[in-house]
């Protein structure tokens, strides 16, 4: 009898070939046959004609029956061969996509956008040895939202010093995260503009551009109209700086994780839901379900509401909907689009910081500049709402 790989003649009672070394108590001699594939295929950990442990055999791309029902179930993962299901893709020939004006003006926005957090977070960085200067003898009292500002506990100079140096490297890493994100969604998906604009990346930066231009016409309507009273002003920089930093951050926390991640975690708990990790529910990136509505609405209505007192009943609305905005980013992406897309608005002043000029004329006119490429996202926006009212939605997450 001879061996089924090379065809010499094996000895008798051999199990393993005396020429190639193929294993000959396997069919074959071990290499797959025409049914491993399929088995594999299927999910199957031997193949059913030949025995051969098939389980470790790569599976050819985007063929996996598993990957779209765990897809349309809400699943990160598919149970069947471990891909992420956000990189399905149904069996059709594959071909280049085609690059449309929309992506090319959504990415000069995120472009510009990532170019102003860079400089907000450097100014932020090189402006540390003078901070911890400036906190001496300085206090700054934590509170919390209910809905009113509620003061809780004062902190001094060295509180203050901590909580800077924690929120600036949370802000530094969420950025760096925001990036590294969106560059694995690319990478996976193999050049795919549409996959790109699923990130939290283009997201948040675009959806941000939108709302600073609907606030851009909505406060030049409320000031004709002479609704515009009450604006908040800092006696120095310091003080700027470490209020707006903490609300870049604390806010996040209070708005986002306490009012939001938390409630929803534990009703997730007690329903018995294990298809997302108990830790995602304070990071954020968990997925949305109809009975989350609540208390998107709540912390929005929250968060809205704890910034009456600073800017009058005219701030109500724009803060509202950045509320909703950021808690759509925190129940699909997490924390760190949150904190970005915050931090990006909150500090806006790090022009007049850095030259000491009272406006930031340069950094304005460029996120004015990237707020209008953003109107580059509106039909990506159109056809996902379209695609919920129709029950053509799809959920994908990173």
């Amino acid at each position: 009898m001879s061996c089924d790989r090379c065809n010499e003649e094996r000895a008798r009672h051999s199990r393993y070939c005396s020429f190639c070394g193929a294993d000959l108590s396997i069919p074959n001699g071990g290499l797959p046959c025409d049914s491993c594939s399929s088995c594999r295929i299927r999910g199957y950990r031997f193949c059913n004609v030949c025995g051969r442990d098939v389980s470790s055999d790569p599976l050819p791309d985007n063929i996996c029956p598993g990957c779209a029902e765990y897809s349309s179930a809400g699943y990160r993962f598919c149970a069947v061969c471990g891909r992420p299901t956000d990189s399905y893709r149904p069996n059709v020939p594959a071909h280049k996509p085609s690059i449309k004006v929309s992506f090319v003006l959504m990415t000069a926005c995120v472009i510009l956008c990532t170019l102003i957090l860079f400089y907000e977070a450097y100014v932020g960085t090189v402006k540390l040895p003078y901070l911890m200067e400036a906190f001496e003898g300085h206090s700054y009292w934590l509170f919390i939202i209910t809905p009113e500002v509620t003061k809780l506990f004062e902190i001094g100079d060295t509180g203050m010093r901590l909580i800077y140096i924690t929120e600036l490297s949370i802000v530094i890493a969420s950025i760096a995260y925001l990036l590294y994100s969106a560059f694995i969604r690319f990478r996976r998906s193999k050049g795919d503009t549409e996959a790109l604009k699923e990130t939290g990346l283009y997201e948040a930066l675009c959806l941000n551009g939108l709302l600073f231009l609907f606030q851009f016409a909505y406060i030049m309507f409320c000031t004709a109209n002479g609704w515009v009273n009450d604006t908040v002003e800092f006696d120095s920089i310091e003080e700027g700086m470490f209020s707006l930093m903490n609300a870049s951050v604390y806010e996040e926390f209070l708005c986002r994780i306490c009012m939001l991640g938390l409630p929803i975690g534990i009703i997730s708990l007690i329903l018995g839901k294990k298809d997302v990790p108990a830790y995602r529910y304070l990071l954020g990136g968990f997925g949305f379900r109809k009975w989350m509505l609540a208390f998107v609405l709540l912390s929005a209505t929250f968060f809205a509401a704890g910034h009456l007192s600073g800017w009058g009943a005219w701030k109500f609305l724009p803060t509202f909907l950045f509320g909703l905005i950021t808690a759509y980013l925190f129940i699909k992406y997490g924390l760190y689009a949150t904190v970005s897309i915050h931090f990006l608005t909150d500090f806006m002043l790090s022009e007049s910081w850095m030259t000491g000029n009272d406006l930031s004329v340069t950094l304005s006119l460029l996120f004015m500049l990237a707020s209008l490429l953003a109107l580059g996202a509106i039909p990506f926006y159109y056809n996902k709402v379209r695609g919920i009212v129709t029950g053509r939605s799809t959920k994908k997450r990173v």
